[in-house]
């Protein structure tokens, strides 16, 4: 499948999210129990998980029935949660789709995006909020 050019905009934003879990868990530690105990940690870790689940619902039917190893319709879910019942997240599961899932998953983006020789969002390019991609994505 020949990458196009919003499916590679996503992949970009996803990985950069995913970069952004992993400087929160840098900053705040990989403690679970000061995850329990901080809103803030949990706050600053929720966000880029729950842009990930957003933009990977935008990613285009080709593109999600080719890569269909990967749980498409359980990110949308986790999305719904996120958007429409914020009292009832499982932090449990933000917590292991934090340290557990984000990761496979930016490896998996990274991957595509390399195939297609596209560029790949790196930690120094969130710690200085530089975008390499399309303007206004």
């Amino acid at each position: 499948m020949t990458l196009g050019d919003k499916d590679t905009a996503i992949l970009q934003h996803m990985v950069e999210h995913a970069l952004q879990v992993e400087l929160t868990l840098q900053r705040f530690g990989r403690d679970r129990a000061a995850f329990n105990r901080d809103f803030l940690f949990r706050n600053a870790l929720s966000m880029p998980i729950f842009a990930i689940t957003e933009l990977a619902k935008h990613l285009s039917k080709e593109f999600r029935d080719t890569y269909d190893e990967i749980p498409w319709q359980l990110i949308g879910s986790m999305r719904n949660r996120f958007a429409h019942e914020y009292n009832a997240i499982d932090w449990d599961i933000c917590w292991n789709t934090a340290i557990e899932d984000i990761p496979m998953l930016s490896q998996f983006a990274v991957n595509i995006l390399q195939r297609n020789n596209q560029p790949v969002p790196t930690l120094t390019d969130v710690e200085t909020d530089i975008t390499i991609y399309g303007k206004g994505d």
